[in-house]
């Protein structure tokens, strides 16, 4: 057999394997192709940016910050800054809901920042591992249902951008 045949035979080998190989998937799928494995759906221990592209999929942030530096709120329809910068009262969005349906609520946005600071859960991602340390978080108070405080240590004109960084899953998920 000559070596062009060889070569035609291997090349048509090659390419049937490479369609047979490729999974049907259904037109209402999308197939995305990551650098590496998601290794947590925890949001407070969240330490890589493949694992946030994902989760941010899957969880909401207050506000997001967009590539040109735009605010956009996301679960959170208002923001205040107390005068001293040491307290920042986030309004939560009217009609958002959990994943089983329950309403969501300024509880659920304190659960979420106070269990990542917890010693006790040990999360060592980028909200307790960076963003609280960074901004000096203190804790996090429901004061109603949908009216939320943030309590930081010392004023920081970073800490809004940080504070966007955070994940808010509900509490009795």
């Amino acid at each position: 057999m000559s070596n062009v045949r060889r070569l035609l035979l291997a090349a048509s080998a090659s390419m049937l394997l490479t369609q047979t190989a490729t999974a049907q998937v259904s037109d209402d799928t999308l197939v995305v192709g990551l650098s590496a494995d998601i290794t947590t759906f925890e949001p407070a221990a969240i330490s890589s940016r493949d694992n946030a592209n994902i989760v941010r999929h899957i969880f909401d942030t207050l506000f997001s910050i967009e590539g040109d530096g735009s605010v956009v709120p996301d679960l959170a329809t208002n923001l205040s800054i107390s005068e001293d910068g040491l307290t920042y009262t986030y309004t939560i969005e009217a009609g958002r809901t959990c994943h089983d349906g329950e309403a969501l609520t300024a509880e659920d946005v304190a659960y979420s920042f106070n269990r990542a600071k917890d010693p006790a859960n040990a999360f060592t991602g980028n909200t307790p591992g960076f963003v609280f340390s960074s901004v000096g978080f203190v804790d996090a108070v429901a004061v109603d249902d949908v009216t939320v405080q943030i309590n930081i240590a010392a004023p920081n004109t970073i800490a809004f951008g940080l504070l966007a960084e955070v994940y808010i899953h509900c509490k009795d998920s």
